[in-house]
C-alpha cells in the first residue's frame, strides 16, 4: 500500500470528492472470497453426524475408545481450526498492512486449492484436516481487507455500507451451507444408526434396538421420526445420508471460479483519496497496531464482551444438530432461509443509519442486549419445548446478526483511529481472534456431550450472556468517535489544498 503522501482528496465540479466505480467490483470480490470460504468451513454444522459417520469418529472434539486411546472427533475440526486462525490473523494483520488487497488474490487461490484437496481426501479425516487447515491459514486475508476495503475505497458516507456487505457474505456464506448440505440428502429423513461413535447405545430402549436389527437384516433405513424413536436422535444414534462427494465438488468448483473473479477484479487501492481519513500511512508493524489498540480502554471492554458472549454462539452454531429440539432440527433449512433473507434488508438499513446518523454505538449494545435476549428466549423454548419461540428467537437473531457485526467493526475503528497509523487490519484481526479463542474455549467445554446435555449448555449460556453486556454497558466516552472527527475536521483543508493545486 502507498503512503498518503502520493494520494489526495479530488474534487469532482459539483464539490463532491470523487470516488470510483471500482469500488464494488473490489467489494464483491472480496464478499464473495468470504461467502466460500466461510461455506467451506461450515460444510460439517448441519451435518456433523453424518460427517462423523463419514469419517467414523465420534461428535466431540475428545473421547477415548475401548483401549483408552485418544480418540479426535469432529468438533475437533473446528476447535483446530481455532487454534491455526489464532496464529494466522495476527500474519494477516500484518501482511494486508503491508501489501493490502494483493495478499486477496492470493489467498484465493489458496482457498481453491484447499477445496481440491478436500475433494481428494474424500473420506480421510485427517486428509480434510490438512485441506481446513491451508483455508485457515490464508482466509484470515479476507476477514483483515474488510475495514480496508470499506475504508480505503469508499467515502465517509458509505463505509458501513461497504462493511456491512462483506460481513453479509461472511454469514450468507455459513447460512448456505445449513442450506446446501441438506439439499444434497440421499434420504428423506434421518436414520438410526447405533454404530455411531457417539452414540449411547446404553440409552436405547430394547424395542428401538429390535427394529434396528430388523432393518439391518433386511437392508432398510429406520427412521429417526417414527413415533416413539425420536429419541434417539437426542443420544446422539441418528444422521442425515448425503453425498457428500457431490458436496466436496461443488465447493471446489465454486472456489475456482472466485479466484479467478478476484485476479480479474481486485485493484489495492483507488488513485485518489475517497475521505481524509483513507491517507494514512499504511505497513503498521505488530507491535504498533497491538499497542494502539490495548492502550484504548474502549476498544479493551468492547473486546471483553465479544469474547464472552460468543462463547455459547460459537457452541450452538456448530453443535446445532445436537442443541435444536427435534422438531425444528427437520426445519433448519426453511429456518436458516427466512433469517438470512431477513439480515439482508436488515443489515443495509443499519448500514445506512451508521452512514447518515452515525449510531455506532447505540447501535452495537443494542447487538448485545437483544442477542442475550435471544439466548435466554431460546433457553425457555427449549426447556418447554415450544417450537414456533425456538424459531422466533433464531430467525430474529439471524436477522439482527450483520447489523450489529457491522456496528461492532464500525465502532471499533472509531474507537481506536490515529491519523498516524493504519489499524484497519489489526481491528478486524484482534476481533477474530477472540472469536476464535472463545471458539476454542467454549466448543470444547460446553458442547451437550460434555455438560451432560442441550438444556445445560442453554442453562450456563444464559448466565455467560448476560455477564457478556456488562462490559459494552459501561464504556465511557462511548459517543466520541475519532475517525469521524478527523475527517469533518480534514476535509475542507483537504479539499481547499485540491482546489489550489487544480487552479495552479
Amino acid at each position: 500500500m502507498s503512503k498518503s503522501s502520493e494520494r489526495s482528496v479530488e474534487l469532482l465540479p459539483d464539490g463532491s470528492i470523487k470516488v470510483y466505480p471500482r469500488r464494488w467490483a473490489v467489494l464483491a470480490s472480496v464478499a464473495l472470497c468470504g461467502f466460500g470460504w466461510t461455506m467451506n468451513m461450515s460444510r460439517q454444522v448441519p451435518l456433523s453426524p453424518t460427517y462423523a459417520k463419514h469419517f467414523n469418529v465420534p461428535n466431540q472434539a475428545f473421547s477415548r475408545d475401548d483401549n483408552n486411546n485418544l480418540v479426535l472427533g469432529i468438533d475437533f475440526l473446528t476447535t483446530f481450526d481455532a487454534l491455526v486462525l489464532i496464529c494466522s490473523y495476527i500474519v494477516a494483520a500484518k501482511v494486508v498492512s503491508r501489501w493490502g488487497l494483493r495478499m486477496l488474490t492470493l489467498s484465493s487461490f489458496c482457498l481453491a486449492f484447499s477445496a481440491w484437496m478436500w475433494y481428494a481426501a474424500d473420506d480421510s479425516y485427517f486428509g480434510v484436516l490438512g485441506a481446513r487447515t491451508i483455508t485457515s491459514i490464508f482466509a484470515p486475508c479476507i476477514s483483515s481487507s474488510i475495514l480496508v476495503v470499506s475504508n480505503v475505497w469508499f467515502p465517509e458516507n458509505e463505509r458501513a455500507k461497504g462493511t456491512a456487505v462483506i460481513s453479509l457474505f461472511l454469514l450468507l456464506g455459513t447460512g448456505a451451507a445449513l442450506i446446501v448440505g441438506p439439499m444434497l440428502a440421499t434420504s428423506p429423513f434421518k436414520v438410526v444408526d447405533l454404530t455411531l461413535r457417539s452414540c449411547n447405545v446404553d440409552k436405547i430402549q430394547p424395542d428401538l434396538y429390535i427394529a434396528y436389527t430388523a432393518a439391518q437384516v433386511a437392508g432398510e433405513p429406520l427412521s429417526c421420526e417414527i413415533e416413539g424413536y425420536e429419541y434417539a436422535e437426542e443420544e446422539f444414534c441418528c444422521y442425515l445420508p448425503v453425498n457428500l462427494r457431490l458436496l466436496d465438488l461443488i465447493m471446489a468448483i465454486f472456489m475456482t471460479v472466485v479466484a479467478f473473479i478476484t485476479l480479474v477484479s481486485v485493484r489495492n487501492e483507488p488513485p485518489t483519496l475517497p475521505s481524509p481519513s483513507a491517507g494514512r500511512k499504511a505497513d503498521t508493524s505488530i507491535r504498533t497496531g497491538l499497542h494502539a489498540l490495548v492502550s484504548s480502554r474502549r476498544f479493551l471492554m468492547l473486546t471483553l464482551s465479544d469474547f464472552i458472549i460468543s462463547g455459547p454462539v460459537s457452541v450452538l452454531y456448530y453443535a446445532m444438530a445436537r442443541m435444536f429440539p427435534p422438531a425444528v432440527s427437520s426445519l433448519s433449512f426453511v429456518v436458516s432461509a427466512i433469517g438470512l433473507a431477513l439480515a439482508i434488508p436488515t443489515a443495509i438499513l443499519a448500514a445506512h443509519l451508521l452512514d447518515k446518523r452515525g449510531w455506532y454505538y447505540t447501535t452495537t449494545v443494542a447487538g448485545y442486549t437483544t442477542g442475550t435476549l435471544m439466548w435466554i428466549l431460546a433457553t425457555i423454548a427449549f426447556a418447554t419445548e415450544t417450537s414456533g419461540l425456538f424459531i422466533f428467537g433464531v430467525v430474529l437473531a439471524l436477522s439482527l446478526f450483520i447489523a450489529w457485526q457491522t456496528a461492532v467493526f464500525e465502532t471499533k475503528l472509531e474507537y481506536v483511529f490515529t491519523h498516524q497509523h493504519s489499524l484497519e487490519t489489526y481491528v478486524i484481526s484482534t476481533d477474530r481472534i477472540i472469536i476464535q479463542i472463545g471458539k476454542f474455549v467454549f466448543v470444547s467445554c460446553l458442547v451437550p456431550e460434555v455438560v451432560g446435555g442441550a438444556l445445560n449448555t442453554y442453562g450456563i449460556g444464559c448466565g455467560l450472556m448476560v455477564v457478556g453486556c456488562l462490559p459494552v454497558l459501561f464504556i465511557r466516552d462511548r459517543y466520541l468517535y475519532l475517525r469521524q472527527a478527523y475527517d469533518h475536521s480534514n476535509a475542507e483543508a483537504e479539499c481547499q489544498g485540491t482546489a489550489s493545486v487544480s487552479q495552479a
